[in-house]
């Protein structure tokens, strides 16, 4: 009779955990916002003041970290008009806007043809934020005293 000779081995578990993606910076934010064709240079700066004034984020240690307010009103927003939060609208909405200002579209047709959907989405929306619960609890205090606009 034959004998198998095994080989012993050793086996180390070890707990692994999923990271989280890095949080944005100025750099990283506007680096990400290029890449996607959201936006302009000269309106990175003004989108950065935008989230930082309206307390939807804080800086801390460089980084952008949002705020409870900044995580309701993006819920609220994205639930109810997510077509205007998809990155390939944003950016086709870019390159329309470049059609305007060569002078190959109007910009009161852009407007209608906007405007005539999102009109009827707002009346949709608005009887949903009546009965969403985020808006049965007082916002943190933060948010009101530093001035961002509850709805």
């Amino acid at each position: 009779m034959r004998r198998r000779l095994w080989k012993k081995i050793s086996v180390a578990s070890e707990q692994k955990f999923t990271q989280p993606p890095p949080r944005f910076n100025e750099a990283s934010l506007v680096k990400t916002l290029e890449e996607r064709g959201i936006g302009r240079p000269s309106t990175y700066a003004s989108i950065i003041n935008t989230i930082q004034d309206r307390d939807y984020v804080k800086k801390i240690d460089k980084k952008f970290v949002p705020t409870e307010i900044g995580t309701v009103v993006t819920g609220l927003l994205v639930k109810n008009f997510p077509y205007i939060f998809d990155l390939l609208y944003t950016a086709k909405l870019e390159s329309e806007l470049d059609a305007v200002e060569d002078g190959q579209e109007k910009w009161t047709d852009l407007l209608n043809g906007f405007y005539d959907y999102f009109e009827e989405e707002l009346v949709v929306a608005a009887g949903r934020w009546k009965t969403s619960s985020a808006w049965s609890t007082r916002p943190p205090r933060s948010a009101t005293s530093a001035g961002a606009r509850c709805f």
